[in-house]
């Protein structure tokens, strides 16, 4: 007689117990998947926003700490055709030159900066005459069209080059006759703003004299400039401690551009993508509590930045 084999196997319930442990396994690892994916995505929103945070402000640090500066002097005399197409009266001006540059977003500072740029070169021969060209010491990089500024401890001219290399012609009659003891340096103006890009987000461009309008960081949506005022200080700007008593926007009443010695900036920055935060987080911008309509991750950057020059 043949013995039976007994069937081997697993029964319902320990298929049942293998299929619950195999299932709480793979939403488990789901679950860090997604959990780490999310971080990985966040964190990486949180560089860029901080990224471009820094290198915005950065940018209009350095132009802020150059405004004003015009070599040895701070007397000023515009030529004609230079101040006809940029004005080069003022160091900096506020939002009051607002919707003169393209898609500009609303409710959102403009600033414009202006001074003389780089190291200036010396004159290898003294002027004669105001209608002389400029004799320098070394070749320059001017171009024909350039606004140039000859300044010494005196005086100094703002004026149109029609030249280049080492001897600078001129379409303007200087003030005049400058000596071996003057320099000249390229005349600059720089204006900031936030516009809407080619994508439709929001940033942060830059347009120097008369070129073309440059997006440098991608993702801001607002910008604020106060004016530091040293109230202590005369209309004229002298016998003040340096030291501003208040910050207000250049629309101010009563507000002396003589008297400006610092310049608070913020910046309201927001990151490319969506969805970064699990829920809609409120900020605070200008001093004013904002609800966003959306998930991103924003972040205000804020500087105070001393002026080094004399604003005129």
């Amino acid at each position: 007689m043949t013995a039976t084999k007994k069937q081997q196997g697993f029964t319902i319930i320990e298929l049942m117990v293998a299929l619950a442990v195999g299932l709480v396994t793979i939403i488990s690892v789901i679950k860090i998947y997604t959990d780490g994916s999310r971080l990985y995505r966040f964190n990486e929103g949180l560089a860029e926003v901080q990224e471009n945070g820094r290198f915005a402000l950065e940018f209009i640090r350095r132009d802020a700490r150059n405004a004003g500066f015009w070599g040895c002097t701070n007397q000023s005399r515009l030529n004609q055709e230079a101040a006809i197409s940029i004005n080069f009266a003022n160091a900096h001006v506020g939002s009051e030159i607002s919707g003169i540059m393209p898609s500009v977003m609303a409710d959102t500072d403009i600033v414009t900066f202006r001074g003389a740029s780089g190291v200036g070169i010396p004159l290898s021969i003294a002027m004669t005459s105001p209608e002389d060209p400029l004799n320098l010491s070394k070749p320059a990089n001017f171009e024909v069209g350039d606004y140039l500024v000859i300044s010494d401890c005196l005086s100094r001219d703002i004026f149109t080059s029609a030249g280049s290399g080492k001897t600078i012609t001129h379409r303007d009659v200087l003030s005049k006759n400058y000596g071996k003891d003057s320099a000249v340096y390229q005349a600059k103006q720089t204006t900031y703003w936030v516009g809407v890009n080619e994508s439709n987000e929001p940033a942060l461009f830059r347009r120097i004299n008369n070129g073309n309008n440059e997006e440098i960081v991608n993702g801001v949506e607002a910008m604020l400039i106060l004016f530091g005022e040293d109230t202590d200080a005369d209309s004229m700007g002298n016998n003040g401690d340096g030291t501003a008593n208040r910050y207000v926007p250049s629309s101010t009443k009563e507000l002396y551009m003589s008297r400006v010695v610092s310049l608070h900036i913020q910046l309201l920055v927001r990151s490319s993508h969506e969805n970064l935060n699990t829920d809609i987080v409120p900020y605070i911008y200008n001093e004013i509590t904002h609800t966003p309509v959306d998930k991103r991750l924003r972040k205000v950057f804020s500087s105070t930045i001393t002026l080094r020059n004399n604003i005129e």
